[in-house]
């Protein structure tokens, strides 16, 4: 499932390791992510979009 995380986390000029403190999680967590490998909890995909500064759906197009 593909995802926008990447390009919004660019448009914050935020790292990996920066993006996965806000988050509490792991780098390896968020790139995963990035890279299509895992599909993250409800309450994640909130949280990266609060942090994101967008909406969930935004983020994740294709779980909605």
């Amino acid at each position: 499932m593909r995802n926008n995380l990447k390009a919004k986390r660019n448009e914050k000029a935020l790292k990996q390791p920066e993006l996965a403190f806000m988050a509490n999680c792991s780098v390896t967590y968020i790139s995963l992510i990035e890279n299509n490998h895992v599909v993250p909890a409800k309450k994640m995909r909130q949280q990266l979009a609060g942090i994101l500064e967008c909406e969930e759906e935004d983020l994740f197009p294709a779980l909605y």
